[in-house]
């Protein structure tokens, strides 16, 4: 998540859910007793934030909204499925209908990135 999201709701709102997040810590950013963003802040100061983004997999993120935004494009924002099951079955069949004519690296891209971020798709 970018730096926009270092806000205090949000990581009040991680800790609460007993999460842990990879987010951004501002530049300027100081401890301020929420747990998960004073650990980022010191991790940051200690690695570096390059050596912290490639530790956390920051980059990554770009990858799977490219993925979404593809299939989005495709098929629409809605899963019509209502159970959790069902919706993971719309989404894997969307994923073969569009990535049917695609290279092999794709089918493993977006299978990543729905095992990945399943949690954040379905809480």
């Amino acid at each position: 998540m970018d730096g926009a999201y270092d806000r205090e709701e949000v990581w009040s709102e991680v800790e609460r859910m007993g999460a842990k997040a990879v987010i951004k810590v501002r530049r300027e950013g100081r401890e301020k007793g929420l747990i998960g963003r004073d650990e980022t802040i010191r991790e940051v100061r200690e690695k570096g934030i390059e050596g912290w983004a490639k530790e956390k997999g920051y980059g990554r993120r770009n990858m799977a909204e490219a993925s979404f935004s593809r299939l989005k494009g495709i098929f629409g924002e809605r899963v019509r499925a209502r159970s959790r099951e069902g919706q993971e079955s719309e989404i894997r069949l969307t994923q073969v209908a569009t990535l049917k004519d695609k290279a092999k690296e794709t089918v493993q891209v977006v299978t990543y990135t729905i095992l990945k971020f399943r949690h954040i798709l379905w809480g």
